[in-house]
């Protein structure tokens, strides 16, 4: 029976070997199992380092979103740096550029001639300012915002590069460079003077028109009658009108009456000359028409004619007494 037991003791204790922990030792890969040696670990063999496989597998283990958190975190704190830096600045130049004044200086200022600062400077009014006397700017004025006069306002030259608007403006001297366009009605209280030429579109209403010369393009339309105006022209009497014989005549160059009184022994021929107060350019165009009280049985023509005078006979019989011619003279 002991022989028979020995062999089950030995194989429990083989049992008992089993059921305890292995021990493993540090740096193996592989854990020993029941009934086996511990293996002795091999020193790593010499291999190169793969740069390349490191970077991708750093790669892959990287959050893409979470590098661009981390961008956006950088690129925030610049731009706040940037901005608090720059706003230093802005708070550096204004106070180097403005001053307060302490009582004392505001005090001073009472004084007839005070100076405060330097052109460097700048001085600031928070409150409204208002000044009992004059004003005296040494140098240009800028202002914002809108100017309001309440009084005459004097200036002795003014550029305006923008549109303005004024309800009433009174000059004495107006130079405009460029065109010049009036909406409403133009009212010139003394003579219009153009240079050129000048362009209506619409009715011209003038009670007189003085021109040296008027040229129509379209027909001539007249409501009232034609005054021929202008200087009398002088007369002499002819030899046709008899001893005491005289002429006289009235009217202008361009039309008038010529009246003849017979004298003793009056006959047919030269009655009278003519002769213009202003000289025509070119021999005029006259026409003659006989006046007689009592009817006219003679008739008048003309001898000569030229830019400075013309000469009236008469042919049939002298009627004696007096006649006369009427005469238009047209160039």
């Amino acid at each position: 029976m002991d022989k028979d037991n020995k062999p089950l003791d030995s194989l429990e204790s083989s049992e008992s070997l089993e059921s305890e922990d292995p021990v493993v030792e540090t740096g193996s890969n592989v854990a020993p199992t029941a009934g086996q040696t511990t293996p002795v670990p091999t020193p790593p063999s010499n291999q190169k380092f793969d740069f390349q496989a490191f970077i991708r597998s750093l790669i892959g283990r990287i959050n893409v979103y979470l590098l661009l958190f981390i961008f956006i975190v950088i690129l925030s704190g610049i731009v706040f740096i940037v901005a608090i830096q720059t706003s230093k600045n802005q708070v550096k130049r204004d106070q180097s550029a403005t001053q307060k004044l302490s009582e004392e200086a505001l005090k001073s200022l009472q004084g007839s001639d005070t100076k405060v600062g330097d052109p460097k400077q700048l001085l600031s009014i928070e409150s409204n300012a208002v000044f009992t006397g004059k004003v005296l700017i040494r140098d240009s004025l800028e202002v914002a915002g809108a100017i309001k006069v309440g009084g005459t306002l004097t200036l002795p030259g003014i550029s305006v590069s923008g549109t303005s608007l004024f309800d009433q403006v009174q000059l004495n001297n107006l130079s405009v460079s460029g065109n010049a366009t009036v909406q409403g009605q133009l009212t010139v209280q003394r003579g219009l003077s153009v240079a050129a030429n000048g362009s209506f579109a619409g009715t011209l209403s003038a009670p007189v028109i003085t021109t040296d010369k008027l040229v129509l393009n379209q027909d001539l339309q007249l409501n009232q009658h034609i005054d021929a105006g202008g200087p009398t022209p002088t007369i002499s009497v002819g030899s046709a009108t008899g001893v005491g014989g005289t002429a006289s005549i009235n009217g202008s160059d361009t039309a008038g009456t010529v009246t003849i009184n017979n004298g003793g022994g009056a006959t047919t021929g030269i009655v009278a000359t003519v002769t213009f107060a202003l000289r025509f350019k070119s021999i005029p165009h006259i026409i003659i028409t006989p006046v007689c009280p009592t009817g006219c049985n003679f008739t008048p023509y003309i001898i000569n004619r030229s830019v400075n005078e013309f000469t009236l006979a008469i042919s049939g019989s002298n009627p004696g007494g007096s006649f006369s011619l009427s005469f238009i003279a047209i160039e």
